[in-house]
């Protein structure tokens, strides 16, 4: 009680809204953590997405396969079957790469070359349509451009990709499997290739398409060959040179990832992946400037 003290009365009352912003503070607050924990889930959760898998193993050379050279059947179905339980392997990070880039490159050409079509198509199917102005007219036909051009250039890329993916594919595989690689592997595969998917357009379709892929296959086989005169080495070492260095390459990457990754679980306010992208990239450079000194 107060008892008559103003003083008393004054420290008593409550000013009218306090309760509210308390009950709107503790909501925040309490979706603020929630945020936070589904943050480190997320974070944790992508630090341990990726199964434990066994480091690549290593070549006496950078010029040598990392297996031995063992022929037969079980142990080249053995360096085969590594290729998917050792991390960063070269092989399907290569595929992977041929793959989309042939994708999109034959996404835009097949797009561009059907802009001809699809403006033919688009006027013999809309004569006579009355649009409501001339804006619509304008919009309807864009619509129709941009739908036609990527129908087009998708069935392009899927075809681009299916080419050249079982090239490279079939190619490094085989080189795995028997742990050489000859220059001869890339023409005789991609006249495997085109003479299997040119099947439906006959003997002569079959005949052409052996034909380009024995073409194709001879001038990439060539830029290859290039690169190990680069060397000053034959193909075969030239070939586990490039894969050893690609794959410590990936290694490399992968580090940073995985230091990214617990930067961001270890700092609260570093939310946005670019800051702690920079935040890892300040902490290598002390680290070199201290190895030099």
């Amino acid at each position: 009680m107060s008892n008559g003290d103003p003083k008393a009365s004054t420290s008593d009352a409550v000013e009218p809204g306090a309760t509210g912003q308390s009950a709107l503070g503790k909501l925040w607050t309490g979706y603020k953590e929630k945020l936070w924990r589904a943050r480190q889930e997320r974070i944790h959760e992508t630090i341990k997405a990726k199964p434990a898998k066994t480091p690549p193993p290593q070549g006496a050379t950078p010029y040598d396969p990392p297996w031995t050279r063992e022929p037969g059947f079980e142990a080249g179905w053995a360096r085969v079957k590594s290729l998917y339980t050792t991390e960063n392997s070269m092989e399907l990070s290569i595929l992977q790469r041929i793959c989309t880039g042939t994708f999109a490159a034959g996404f835009l050409m097949g797009g561009l070359a059907s802009y001809k079509d699809a403006q033919r198509v688009y006027e013999q199917t809309h004569v006579g349509t009355r649009y409501l102005s001339m804006r619509d007219a304008i919009v309807r036909r864009i619509d129709y451009g941009i739908l036609r051009f990527a129908i087009a250039g998708a069935k392009m890329g899927v075809k681009a990709a299916l080419i050249t993916g079982p090239v490279i594919g079939l190619t490094t595989h085989l080189s795995a499997y028997r742990a050489k690689f000859s220059s001869a592997y890339v023409p005789l595969i991609s006249a495997a290739v085109g003479g299997v998917f040119a099947f439906p357009l006959g003997i002569i379709g079959v005949t052409k398409a052996i034909g380009l892929g024995i073409a194709s296959g001879c001038s990439l086989a060539a830029v290859f060959q290039l690169f190990a005169l680069s060397l000053d080495k034959t193909g075969d070492q030239a070939y586990w040179y490039f894969k050893n260095e690609l794959e410590k390459e990936l290694r490399g990457h992968s580090e940073f990832d995985r230091k990214v990754a617990q930067v961001m679980a270890e700092n609260p306010d570093m939310w946005w992946r670019a800051s702690a992208i920079r935040h890892v990239r300040k902490l290598e450079e002390k680290e070199s400037e201290a190895l030099d000194c």
